[in-house]
Order: structure tokens, then C-alpha cells, then sequence
């Protein structure tokens, strides 16, 4: 068991209440959070940590949708217009992925990590990223995305997806969940799109997509 003592401690409740001089006791799951000398009453054993004067203690930050094999951009995809955007993704996806392996991907995850981000879905193409969230500490739901609307590459593109999905199955642990997203229904070919959801439902998966997100998908 260990208390953690900060000068403000956020609850995010209903209230947004905000304990001044106040702690957290936890294991693997929190146990106590409260004015410092009443969690530490509760918990005499358990070691503990100041955190100091100026300091704030609130719950991790969540990425629900990160792309981290695409973490070489910088300015290179076209934002502000959906259409524009799309395009410049379709454009640059290769060498963007390229520009960024596991040693790139796992520098971002220990900077999303120390911003306070602790929980990611990573949406991931290629499969580049699978290894690096395994061992991240952060908790990661791995959406193993199905992408592809040429008739003639369903069965090539529905291949790649199983190979990745049943590869990142082989690393499930507790902060390692993997999930599938079906890219878009623009952008997905039915017939991949209703396997990969016949998997979701026969092995209780977790399942991602963009859905009427922007004007130009709704007039789609």
C-alpha cells in the first residue's frame, strides 16, 4: 500500500471537488482519497510519498484514438478540411509509418506518459506499434484497424488484418487489451467490415470507427 501526499488532490466527481493538502491510497486499485491525515489514520502502514508544495494530483489522462505508427508528422497532412485532410493521409500514410518504428513509437509513449496520459486506444494499420505499447506501462486497448475498399485486395487486406489481430492476442495482460476497428464505411469494404464484426461478437472485442464525424462524411 502507498499514500500519496499532494497540496491539491482532484476528485472529478459531480463536484469537481478539490481537496486541499490531500492524499490517495492505493495498491493496484485506489483504496482511500481524502485530506492527507485522514488517509494516512486509515492507512498507518503504508509507505509514503510527498509530492510537495505546489503540487496536483488528479486522475490519468485518456487518449481514446491515437495513431502512433503516424508520430513522424509534424506539418506534412493538410488540416482544417475534411476532404483535404483525408487526402493528404492517403497521400503520406507510407512514409509517415516509415518515419516512426518502435524506437520512435516507444519515445512517444513514454512522453504521453509523463504529460499524464495512462490510458491509450492505439489504433494501429500495420502493426508497427504493437510491441512497443506491450511493454509501455500505460494501459493500452489495441485497435487493430481493417482498412480497404478494392473488391480485388478484400481477401489480401482480411489476411493482414487476422495475421496482426491474432498476433497482438498473443500479448494480452492486463494493461494490454486488444480490439478492432473498422476504419470507416466509406473507406471499409463491406465484406471486411462484417467479418471483422463477426470476430468482435464471437470473441466479445471491443470495436472502433468514424461515423458521419464531418459534413462531407454525412453526405456520403
Amino acid at each position: 500500500m502507498t499514500v500519496v501526499r499532494a497540496a491539491y488532490v482532484m476528485r472529478m466527481n459531480e463536484d469537481f471537488e478539490v481537496i486541499t493538502d490531500g492524499a490517495v491510497a492505493f495498491e493496484k486499485r485506489i483504496r482511500a482519497v481524502g485530506p492527507v491525515e485522514a488517509v494516512r489514520d486509515e492507512y498507518p502502514d503504508a509507505d509514503f510519498v510527498d509530492a510537495g508544495d505546489h503540487s496536483v494530483l488528479l486522475p490519468g489522462l485518456v487518449n481514446p484514438h491515437v495513431h502512433l505508427e503516424f508520430s513522424a508528422n509534424k506539418t506534412t497532412l493538410h488540416y482544417g478540411d475534411f476532404i483535404g485532410w483525408l487526402e493528404s493521409v492517403i497521400r503520406h500514410r507510407d512514409a509517415l509509418s516509415a518515419g516512426c518504428r518502435e524506437i520512435c513509437i516507444k519515445k512517444v509513449l513514454d512522453g504521453m506518459l509523463r504529460s499524464g496520459t495512462t490510458t491509450i486506444g492505439a489504433v494501429s494499420s500495420f502493426g508497427l506499434d504493437m510491441k512497443p505499447c506491450v511493454h509501455s506501462p500505460i494501459n493500452v486497448v489495441y485497435f487493430n484497424e481493417v482498412l480497404g475498399s478494392n473488391p480485388a485486395m478484400v481477401d489480401a487486406l482480411y489476411q493482414n488484418f487476422l495475421q496482426r489481430l491474432e498476433e497482438s492476442k498473443s500479448y494480452v495482460r492486463e494493461r494490454f487489451t486488444p480490439a478492432i476497428s473498422v476504419h470507416a464505411p466509406y473507406s471499409t469494404h463491406p465484406i471486411l467490415a462484417k467479418k471483422a464484426l463477426q470476430i468482435a461478437r464471437d470473441e466479445e472485442m471491443v470495436v472502433s470507427t468514424h461515423f458521419m464525424e464531418s459534413r462531407a462524411e454525412r453526405e456520403w
